[in-house]
């Protein structure tokens, strides 16, 4: 009952690239550089829909390439 009072929660996966650390230093320039560029400069899904912030869970994974 609690739970159901409370209301909404909203979970949102993201996820991340980075380059290993033993890859090229070209191959960790296009990968994180390129990564963070387009991470900041498109808009989220919570940005998108108006989300409460109180109301949102984000969770994420990070892909080592």
């Amino acid at each position: 009952m609690e739970g159901k009072d409370a209301g909404v929660a909203y979970i949102l996966g993201k996820s991340y690239a980075k380059a290993k650390q033993s890859s090229s230093v070209l191959k960790k320039l296009a990968v994180n550089v390129m990564f963070a560029f387009m991470n900041t400069n498109f808009r989220g899904t919570d940005v998108v829909v108006n989300l409460p912030h109180t109301s949102l869970l984000q969770v994420g994974m990070v892909y080592y390439v």
